[in-house]
């Protein structure tokens, strides 16, 4: 059992006299307990409307979903005990407090008032909001609403928290603070399903990502494994100097070499990541006087992956 299982899951938007609007199709991915999940998708995608299925907001059409081994439609206050929801667009009611504001929904979620009490206090201080706890809600920056957000979430103490966008907004140093917690968190035990498109982001913090594009999955799990399955995993040799026609055409009839290419320091050699032909090409250049002054790995970085699988940066109908 993982943490998040997600089987099949559809949503179509219906409106009288307007076309079907597939959401999501068919959907279907794990996240594992002790997880960072990085949820990325253009514009439009589903991601939005994934989360808001897991949260309980919406129904889907079919298919099933599971935090936590609860059913999310089926056994929905059992989810809302075990998961924590950090919106991309917190909303408050603006004329209360920090405190009061967490208070409200510590009531909501059934916390008794003097653990919340505890509780509250301890993530004020955490998040560095103690000093703000009096302060009106409208008053506080987007950074500040940001990390109210987020005490809210873990104020039930949840084993899963659910992060759309955590740091869409935030200035350079907000951002960082935000990474360095959610690193924490994790470290703490807490299972994270972080949705951005902030790919540099997801790099840094995820271990497993999905990428759904049109309402479908195209791909997941582990980065090292996604970037193994698209095979755009290449090592390179560098060589320098003139070097002859027939070294070119005896390169490229070596298994595992894919093209030959001039630039303007030499030529390149691209290789297969899944062949090694070093030591033929090794003493093919030495038989025929050609320089190796370079050897490298390239590890494609996921934003190129992304494009890869998604095709470009606009995916699907705006705000699904």
């Amino acid at each position: 059992m993982n943490a998040i299982d997600v089987k099949n899951l559809t949503k179509v938007y219906r409106e009288f006299r307007m076309p079907d609007v597939v959401a999501l199709d068919s959907v279907t991915f794990g996240v594992a307990y002790g997880d960072i999940y990085g949820f990325l998708g253009p514009n439009g995608a589903g991601k939005t409307t994934t989360i808001n299925i897991l949260a309980g907001i919406i129904m889907p059409t079919s298919g099933e979903a599971w935090i936590d081994g609860h059913n999310v439609v089926d056994e929905s206050d059992e989810v809302k005990n075990v998961v924590g929801i950090l919106p991309e667009k917190p909303g408050f009611y603006e004329t209360l407090n920090g405190y009061e504001v967490l208070d409200y929904y510590g009531a909501l979620n059934g916390i008794p008032r003097e653990e919340r009490r505890k509780r509250i206090k301890e993530l004020m201080e955490e998040l560095g909001l103690a000093q703000y706890r009096k302060m009106r809600v409208k008053a506080y920056s987007h950074g500040m609403r940001k990390r109210l957000a987020l005490a809210q979430a873990l104020l039930h103490e949840p084993k899963i928290t659910i992060m759309d966008e955590p740091t869409n907004g935030l200035d350079p140093a907000g951002i960082v603070y935000f990474r360095r917690l959610i690193k924490r968190l994790n470290r703490e035990g807490i299972t994270i399903f972080l949705s951005s498109h902030i790919l540099s982001e997801v790099e840094l913090l995820c271990n497993s990502v999905g990428i759904i594009n049109r309402g479908k999955m195209v791909i997941t799990g582990n980065v090292g494994d996604v970037k193994k399955k698209l095979k755009i995993s290449r090592s390179k040799y560098i060589m320098l100097g003139e070097i002859t026609k027939d070294f070119v055409s005896e390169a490229l009839n070596t298994k595992g070499v894919l093209d030959v290419r001039q630039i303007n320091s030499g030529y390149e050699i691209i290789l297969d990541p899944e062949v090694s032909p070093c030591p033929d090409l090794v003493r093919m250049a030495v038989e025929q006087g050609c320089k190796i002054t370079s050897f490298y790995s390239y590890e494609p970085t996921l934003e190129e992956i992304f494009l890869e699988m998604t095709g470009s940066d606009d995916g699907g109908e705006k705000g699904v």
